[in-house]
């Protein structure tokens, strides 16, 4: 597949297929003999330098006539063409927003789409499911971080490590009203079905759940508007969330060291140990930036189950953000401090730190070895390396994705070389 592809908007395959059909029927009309329309059945299209040649790469088209928002949904039809029949997705009723806040105000944008009428899908393999995400990456010049990112804490997940569950994603191609948009990463919702929680509620501090940090908040006291329930639906009449929240509050912040790690009631009869562990080392190691007071999801399944920290957002991560960059040895514990009150106290623990040096050293010599780490950014960039600069021709000019590409890489060897030293030595004297 060539890397340099003359992308040209096009409607629907529906669309094209009927255009066809109509190509055909004129052609029978006009040809008086069946060797001829054996031997010229569509001219042009193997040699065509046009966005036909790439129909191996999955392709979204959305057509949509009304005015989009990242606050109310817009009827539109959803379809998806593939060079693999079992694929493709034929014209389906579905609702579409703009997903995010601050990235919904960006050249590209990111969607939410939901299928309408109780239709369920599997997309490009993924989950059975009528809710989708579309990831847009309009300020990561790679277009890789944020199934990078996925894929890093996908892999911590074990028998002892069971909530390092982040969404499977796929990279498309999306026309929305038959304009080329570029590449995109399809992803599974953050959901209920996602984590495995319980659909049974009671509405009451008991059931299964699912909050989200969408504002600063450090846990030195619960402010309503700066979280969001996702589960239960507060749509159906459940909310749960201020109860939970406010007695998981006072005891962050109101609790003495003894209460506080006290082995029959302290934070970790609350939290998964492991979970906030690798929490811990997984943004550490990232360097997520616009996080640990935000950008986050709290999960439990049903009452006795314990609280788990899943991540999110990772547009400030792996040292860049646009032309913005982060040094790769930069340590952010006092910056982790006091944006988070919780990891403030674990941090000063040191039995914490010492397991946290103890989780690194095993993650190195496993899941997140060199060798591990590399060779699943070269998978992803594999996946979607003929269009990542077409797309940036697109939003990002004159901005060159090998560059950065390249950057990410050398950051990604740097920063796994401080960590090492950093969790060695620094972190635990």
């Amino acid at each position: 597949m060539s890397s340099s592809i003359d992308f040209v908007d096009r409607p629907p395959p529906r669309w094209r297929r009927r255009n066809l059909l109509a190509l055909i029927i004129i052609s029978i009309i006009a040809v008086s003999t069946v060797l001829f329309f054996i031997y010229f059945p569509y001219p042009v299209e193997e040699e065509s330098d046009s966005s036909d040649d790439h129909p191996d790469f999955p392709t979204i088209y959305i057509t949509c006539h009304q005015a989009l928002d990242n606050e109310n949904y817009s009827n539109c039809i959803f379809e998806l063409d593939s060079d693999e029949s079992s694929e493709r997705i034929d014209p389906l009723e579905a609702e579409i927003k703009i997903r995010g806040e601050t990235s919904a105000t960006y050249p590209k944008v990111g969607y939410r789409i939901e299928f309408l009428n109780d239709v369920k899908k599997s997309l490009l393999g993924m989950r059975k499911d009528d809710d989708w995400q579309l990831f847009a990456s309009y300020y990561d010049y790679t277009r890789l971080k944020v199934k990078l990112s996925f894929n890093l804490w996908r892999n911590l997940l074990s028998a002892n490590h069971s909530t390092a569950i982040l969404p499977r994603s796929r990279y498309v191609l999306l026309y929305f009203n038959g304009n080329f948009q570029g590449l995109y990463l399809l992803a599974e919702k953050n959901d209920r079905k996602l984590f495995g929680l319980n659909k049974e509620l009671q509405n009451d501090t008991d059931d299964s759940l699912i909050f989200q940090a969408k504002d600063p908040s450090n846990f030195s006291k619960y402010e309503v508007d700066k979280w969001e329930q996702d589960w239960p639906n507060e749509d159906d009449g459940y909310y749960i969330m201020d109860n939970i929240m406010i007695n998981l509050t006072k005891f962050v912040n109101s609790t003495s060291d003894d209460e506080f790690f006290n082995e029959t009631c302290g934070i970790f009869t609350k939290f998964y140990k492991n979970n906030l562990i690798d929490f811990f080392l997984f943004n550490f190691f990232i360097l997520h930036k616009d996080f640990w007071h935000k950008n986050y999801f709290i999960i439990r399944n049903t009452n006795p189950s314990n609280f788990s920290l899943i991540p999110w957002d990772f547009d400030l991560s792996f040292g860049q953000n646009a032309t913005n960059t982060y040094s790769a040895i930069e340590d952010p514990e006092y910056e982790i401090c006091n944006n988070t009150l919780l990891y403030n106290r674990l941090l000063n623990n040191t039995w914490f730190r010492e397991n946290c040096s103890d989780r690194w050293d095993e993650l190195r010599k496993n899941v997140w070895s060199n060798e591990s780490i590399f060779n699943a950014l070269s998978a992803i960039y594999s996946e979607c390396k003929p269009f990542i600069q077409h797309d940036l021709n697109i939003w990002n000019k004159p901005y060159k994705a090998q560059d950065y590409i390249d950057q990410l890489k050398a950051w990604i060897s740097d920063r796994l070389s401080f960590c090492d030293s950093y969790f060695k030595t620094t972190f635990i004297n």
